[in-house]
């Protein structure tokens, strides 16, 4: 599979969810394409002006409606301000550990979760979650750190 496919299968994987009308899905997929620079695929952009459109048009009072998304709840702002902007650096260093023959054990995740000063667990958590779900930040974690696989 070459780049260009890879990129467009990386937007595809979220086709069933976006076609089923989950809005969180719906973003992420336009996310992905414009973190990636690929065109949008029709699905896509037709699921996107018609989130937009219903927005517009009147037929839902704010953005959350038309994208059918809401906040979970119990989420803490400043701990998802925080994952959000430091854990692709944490993910891209235990990478980066690894690939050079480091384990995967509690000293690659304080050693990574040094570097953006968050403590192991914290480090350990957002590694795993990532990888689990395949999220944009492992993927690109996973080409800030030079791997193919991680």
């Amino acid at each position: 599979m070459n780049a260009e496919d890879l990129r467009m299968a990386m937007v595809e994987r979220f086709r069933d969810s976006v076609e089923r009308g989950d809005g969180d899905a719906l973003l992420e997929a336009v996310s992905t394409a414009a973190t990636l620079g690929v065109a949008m695929p029709t699905w896509l952009a037709s699921a996107l002006t018609r989130a937009v459109a219903a927005y517009r048009n009147f037929e839902v009072r704010t953005l959350d409606e038309a994208f059918g998304v809401q906040r979970a709840k119990g989420q803490r702002q400043d701990a998802v301000q925080s994952e959000g902007s430091k854990a692709i650096y944490v993910i891209a260093e235990v990478l980066r550990l690894h690939a050079q023959g480091t384990p995967i054990d509690a000293g690659i995740f304080e050693a990574a979760g040094a570097t953006c000063d968050v403590g192991k667990t914290t480090a350990q958590d957002w590694f795993y979650k990532h990888k689990k779900q395949r999220t944009n930040t492992y993927l690109v974690a996973m080409q800030m750190a030079g791997v193919t696989e991680g």
